[in-house]
């Protein structure tokens, strides 16, 4: 089994299944996604030995599986302490575990310019 959360990018790995759940966000600059609200139940579920490519998402076919692999990535997510969870749209609107003397992502960006 592995699982990873990538800024909202959640996904969980098992047995020749995994489960995603993708996170649209204005940081990468042409993303179809972008500018999409957040649909928390928009899970997608591929079998990536027989689908390298991820191109055919199963989660209407096999519901029973997805709701298995979901489940379990919450059980790792308590585990592994990963809630909150932080998206890029939090980073960027400074909406994270910031202190009262912060500077703005933009600021600490032309610091390292």
């Amino acid at each position: 089994m592995q699982h990873y959360y990538i800024y909202g990018w959640r996904s969980n790995c098992q047995d020749g299944w995994k489960a995603s759940l993708p996170f649209p966000n204005i940081l990468i600059v042409g993303s179809p996604s972008a500018g999409k609200p957040f649909d928390e139940n928009a899970w997608e579920l591929y079998s990536p030995v027989e689908d390298v490519t991820e191109r055919v998402n199963l989660a209407r076919k096999y519901p029973d599986r997805l709701a298995s692999l979901k489940s379990l990535f919450e059980e790792q997510a308590r585990v592994h302490d990963l809630y909150p969870l932080i998206t890029w749209d939090n980073v960027l609107n400074g909406r994270f575990l910031r202190s009262k003397d912060s500077k703005s992502l933009d600021e600490e960006f032309e610091k390292l310019t």
